[in-house]
């Protein structure tokens, strides 16, 4: 319990305050509880008293004789009463125990309460952060609201409690900004999953189209979440102390496909908090072990957890479990390490041998049918102009390094007239919103942009179309089954070949069927011929 409250203190005075009014309320049950108890006992242990006296307690004669049980009767009364007095004095014990342990919850509540609603320093330097980086919050009151830039930031807390501590006193910072209802949301354990599909899709589309800037989270996000996209900024508003949760908070945008060239996760070290020298060198020894063995290491883990156990943080231990955490040397425990990173290597050369042998069938694919992101337009714009509709058409780059967009023609009239197209040019169009209809959905929804090729940088503003998506399966679909039937010829190429004689090829396929059309035989009979011009031709 000592553990757990110094947790949620060195977390937030909230979360702390929160938790001793728990407690509260159940010790203050117990201690009813107790003194019930206690009162019962001592009616059973007054009504045991008169037992034992007798009637004749008041003037009988103790010497005579008892005709009504055996002699040893009274010794068994006296030692039940010895036993239920003795239980009497073992709840009393623990009544008095819970009396100081409600006193000091009264006591430690008092401070709480007291400094609760203070100005925390950790909120007050996210905030000046925040009005450096992303709005000016803090500009004096008047004229147009500030508005922010297209930065992002993620505050990591470990208790709900805190997180909405947190929440509420940066909604009260930015709260005469640009649409500042919109600015930040919150992802903990009971934020529910549709729910949180819609922030992680706001936090990774572009800035500029969606105000989410700020998300401010519980360790339910620690894992599972890729928000590199537009975000390289990070504050742990608490320290963890597994250091391994610290490693998988920083691992929501320090991770492959992060655009930035520098990533910043922040944690806070208060110089008159001894506990905060504990936290301050886990944390480093953690940065220093992951860039020696490429991971925290559980080696770490274990000994922190073994140093730290279940009292906690007592001051009169801090220097030496500083000492012991700064002065763990990987190597004492390398046979472990060593465990950890052969199972770590095995894995990866597994998956090396898997991603090589991904890769050969991709090259075979390609060599076979020969498909680049060209090609793949070309047919898909052949499809459209069959259907009546235009081609796909390229678009302005909006920068110089932009990935090179097409516009789609959902708009054209030989689509429109088409049910069948409506719901797959669905798949072009923003995300729906949770709880608009589809009506409402597809007049507000564009049509977004399409790409060819995948660079990283699309995000939500264009589409890329590979062949596995909707659109490109229903015009390849249609491409195949009706694309050359306005032609004399049902199908045909040109392919080139290394020969320099022109020939014409014809394939043939010959089946053969048995009863109840059962397929007995069937072969593709080749037909090859050196190519005439039509006008040359005799006979």
């Amino acid at each position: 319990m000592a553990g757990n409250l110094q947790k949620r203190l060195l977390s937030s005075i909230d979360a702390f305050a929160r938790t001793l009014a728990v407690h509260r309320r159940s010790a203050a049950r117990a201690l009813e509880e107790a003194n019930a108890a206690e009162d019962l006992s001592r009616a059973e242990l007054a009504a045991l008293e008169a037992a034992i006296a007798g009637p004749g307690a008041g003037g009988a004669d103790d010497d005579s004789p008892d005709e009504d049980g055996p002699d040893d009767a009274p010794d068994d009364a006296h030692h039940e009463l010895i036993a239920r007095a003795t239980a009497v004095s073992v709840r009393a014990a623990g009544r008095a125990a819970l009396e100081g342990e409600l006193r000091a919850v009264d006591a430690m509540l008092g401070i709480a309460e007291a400094h609760r609603h203070a100005p925390d320093p950790r909120i007050r330097e996210i905030v000046a952060w925040i009005d450096r980086h992303m709005c000016p919050v803090l500009s004096p009151p008047g004229g147009a609201p500030p508005r922010w830039t297209d930065r992002r930031l993620i505050v990591f807390t470990e208790y709900e409690d805190t997180r909405r501590y947190v929440e509420l006193r940066l909604r009260e910072a930015v709260a005469r900004s640009d649409r500042a209802d919109e600015r930040i949301a919150a992802f903990s354990g009971a934020t529910p999953p549709r729910r949180r599909e819609e922030i992680k899709h706001a936090f990774d589309t572009e800035p500029a189209d969606r105000p989410l800037r700020i998300l401010v989270a519980t360790d339910a996000a620690r894992e599972g979440l890729n928000l590199q996209r537009h975000c390289r900024d990070l504050f742990h508003f608490d320290l963890p102390w597994n250091p391994a949760r610290l490693d998988q908070r920083n691992g929501r945008i320090d991770r492959k496909l992060q655009p930035a060239g520098k990533v910043v996760c922040r944690y806070f070290v208060f110089r008159q908090r001894p506990e905060d020298r504990v936290l301050d060198t886990l944390a480093r020894k953690g940065a220093r072990i992951r860039e020696e063995l490429g991971s925290a290491a559980t080696v770490l883990d274990d000994r922190a957890a073994a140093r730290i156990g279940k009292e906690g943080l007592r001051r009169d231990r801090i220097p030496a479990i500083a000492r012991a955490i700064d002065g763990f040397d990987p190597g004492e425990r390398r046979a472990t390490a060593a465990a950890e990173l052969d199972g770590a290597r095995l894995r990866r050369e597994e998956l090396e041998a898997e991603i090589d042998s991904l890769r050969t069938r991709l090259e075979r694919s390609r060599r076979h049918i020969d498909l680049d992101a060209g090609r793949l337009r070309r047919a898909l714009s052949m499809s459209l102009r069959l259907a009546g509709a235009p081609a796909i058409a390229p678009r302005a780059a909006a920068a110089e390094d932009a990935p090179e967009t097409f516009a789609f023609p959902a708009d054209s009239a030989a689509l429109a007239a088409d049910p069948g197209w409506a719901p797959v040019l669905d798949a072009l169009r923003e995300r729906r919103e949770r709880g608009e209809a589809v009506a409402d959905w597809r007049r507000r929804a564009r049509i977004r942009p399409v790409a060819f090729d995948h660079t990283g940088r699309l995000g939500e503003n264009a589409v890329q179309l590979h062949l596995e998506h909707r659109v490109a399966q229903r015009l390849l679909n249609r491409f195949a089954a009706q694309g050359l039937v306005h032609h004399d010829l049902s199908k045909a190429c040109l392919a080139a070949a290394e020969d320099a004689v022109p020939r014409v090829v014809l394939l043939g396929r010959l089946a053969v069927y048995g009863p109840r059309a059962a397929r007995l035989h069937e072969e593709v009979v080749p037909v090859a011929a050196r190519w005439v011009d039509p006008a040359r031709r005799r006979g």
